[in-house]
């Protein structure tokens, strides 16, 4: 699997579990710890360079492990 695809999972993944939890970009970028457009670029699939840092914050914003998370995209 590429960088693209793993990207655009992560990018349709964010976006289906905030919505899921009811959390809009802004409630979730505070509960993350993680800048409105961070939380942007990463649902749009326009952050490419996504850090290992940013998935632990969103898998606690989830409250999921990493380990979940990374399941969850099938990498």
């Amino acid at each position: 699997m590429d960088i693209q695809s793993i990207n655009q999972k992560i990018a349709e993944l964010i976006k289906k579990k905030r919505t899921n939890a009811g959390l809009s970009q802004l409630k979730l970028c505070s509960k993350a710890d993680l800048s409105l457009d961070t939380i942007r670029l990463l649902e749009n699939d326009r952050k490419k360079n996504i850090q290992l840092e940013t998935l632990i914050k969103l898998a606690t914003a989830f409250d999921i492990k990493l380990w979940e998370l990374l399941k969850i995209l099938e990498i």
